[in-house]
């Protein structure tokens, strides 16, 4: 157990995670994988297991963060990592890190067939040979924009704290 007493340590030049210096996280999405069944409506109507998305990504945020960044469900962002830019859409979602942005890739295809065409954001903008998975740098900007996403069920939304998340919720007393 030479690992029990090991501290985890922060990436070389990575400095001090914070708001202006977010974790960026690229994954593949459980229903498109990488683009590839993006054709495939069945697929596309199959909600994401946390966010219960469909049809679409988006860039997801802890409560903590976009609160401090002044965001809220459905916001446009500008997202900035090395040198790259992709505007997305922000979902704010219980349980994600403080601090960390994940992105699900194989959305905003152009040439992915006519039911997959054009839908959710291409963030393989973002990512270059040496940030396959992410890394640190990332900067957000609020363009100000709004976007509709598509969902099966709001996160949480049954009970105060759900209405807290998710503002136009009906909350069942």
């Amino acid at each position: 157990l030479a690992l029990a007493g090991a501290a985890l340590t922060e990436p070389k030049g990575a400095g001090r995670l914070g708001p202006d210096n977010l974790e960026i996280s690229f994954l593949q999405d459980q229903s498109v994988h990488d683009g590839r069944y993006a054709d495939n409506a069945w697929l596309q109507e199959m909600p994401d297991f946390m966010s219960k998305l469909t049809w679409d990504n988006a860039a997801l945020f802890s409560p903590a963060t976009a609160t401090e960044l002044g965001l809220k469900h459905g916001d446009l962002v500008e997202l900035q990592y090395r040198g790259r830019k992709l505007e997305m859409a922000v979902y704010v979602l219980p349980g994600q890190a403080q601090y960390a942005v994940t992105v699900n890739l194989g959305y905003g295809r152009q040439d992915a067939g006519r039911v997959g065409q054009g839908m959710g954001f291409d963030t393989y903008r973002l990512r270059t040979w040496d940030n396959l998975h992410g890394g640190v740098g990332l900067k957000v900007t609020k363009t100000g924009g709004a976007y509709q996403l598509a969902t099966t069920q709001d996160h949480h939304a049954i009970d105060a704290a759900g209405a807290v998340t998710c503002p136009n919720t009906h909350v069942i007393p």
